[in-house]
């Protein structure tokens, strides 16, 4: 298919879903496969209604205005959703809700380079006029907020990930257990594969290791990207595990529960195995990873790309695997208190809508 053609499919899909009205609409990258994606948009769902439409691509959403379906007609709201997306890729579409009486809301919003698709650049001047027109801004984590700071924004809010809304009221993680959750994605531009490359003989070594001490590997897809480079590494690393692709949450609960530890590149990797008590180690690749890090206090479980290998990946791991229950503990305390903050925050907009 064509790339106008899916454009225009695209379009017509989203004449025949939007209705005249509803409460809001909701910015993010859903229904592209990513688990962490998705369990945002059902935490905005659950915060701010089920009716949350998904709002399209700048370009669709002035073909739908053309044609009375805007969503200046359509909405009375529109939230900027979970994920990292105050940044180049939806400055357009943002000017032109701005534009449309609107009232806009950022709820758990990463500032910065989205993931190994988009560079690491800076903040585009522009944002801050946008967002002295938003309502609230409430952002992911304390590195976010300094960025926004440093344009000038000063009405901002740390309220954490928004995936944190689903934290379980007790921990999930089996302690005792010797299985760990892996998952790997794939990489995109020269510079991106030779970073991962230098940390891969570390990765597999450490693998080979554990799973030589008797620990079950679980490859854990959150993306369907995530399968191929999964594969790569199983047989790399000589084992024999089957990939897991959870498709919610309540999915990846189910493996937290038989689990003691996680070791992941996703930035939900990390997010998931917080909000379950899981100790992780997160492979920190932007500084989308450094911010939630620094917000639920694992600055020291983060394996650096940037300056080279930096501190040993096995050494990290082995740490967190160490601190066991009490990282774990630690780690779902700090998830539930972002999970009553962001509920809080949710219910606001809620009312300031009303």
């Amino acid at each position: 298919m064509s790339a106008g053609l899916e454009k225009v499919q695209k379009a017509v899909t989203a004449f025949r879903r939007r209705k005249s009205h509803h409460d809001a609409g909701y910015i993010g990258w859903v229904g592209k496969g990513n688990v962490g994606d998705e369990a945002m948009y059902h935490a905005a769902r659950l915060l701010i209604g089920n009716s949350l439409e998904v709002l399209q691509t700048h370009g669709i959403e002035r073909a739908l205005s053309a044609v009375g379906r805007g969503a200046g007609r359509s909405f009375r709201s529109v939230i900027l959703g979970g994920g990292t997306l105050i940044n180049q890729d939806r400055l357009e579409l943002i000017d032109y809700l701005a534009d449309q009486n609107i009232r806009l809301f950022s709820l758990g919003t990463g500032v910065g380079s989205a993931g190994f698709s988009m560079a690491q650049e800076g903040l585009d001047p522009r944002w801050a006029t946008l967002l002295s027109r938003f309502d609230k801004i409430g952002v992911r984590g304390p590195l976010s907020l300094r960025k926004l700071e440093a344009a000038g924004v000063t009405e901002a809010e740390i309220v954490g990930d928004l995936a944190l809304a689903l934290t379980p009221q007790k921990p999930l993680a089996d302690y005792r257990a010797k299985r760990m959750i892996v998952n790997t994605a794939p990489v995109r531009g020269a510079h991106d594969a030779k970073r991962l490359a230098m940390l891969r003989p570390s990765l597999v070594k450490f693998l080979r290791s554990k799973a030589e001490q008797g620990w079950e590997i679980i490859p854990a897809a959150f993306d369907i990207e995530d399968i191929k480079p999964l594969t790569s590494l199983m047989m790399e690393c000589s084992l024999d595990a089957a990939i897991v692709s959870p498709k919610s949450f309540e999915e990846y609960a189910e493996l937290a529960s038989v689990a003691s530890f996680s070791l992941g590149m996703r930035l939900h990797s990390s997010v998931f195995a917080s909000a379950c008590g899981v100790p992780n180690v997160l492979v920190a690749y932007r500084d989308k990873c450094r911010d939630f890090a620094e917000s639920i206090g694992i600055t020291d479980a983060l394996i650096e790309m940037d300056n080279g290998p930096g501190k040993e990946l096995a050494d990290v791991a082995e740490q967190q695997i160490a601190l066991g229950r009490i990282r774990g503990e630690a780690l779902h305390t700090e998830a539930l208190k972002y999970s009553a903050r962001i509920k809080n925050f949710g219910q606001n907009i809620r009312s300031a809508q009303a």
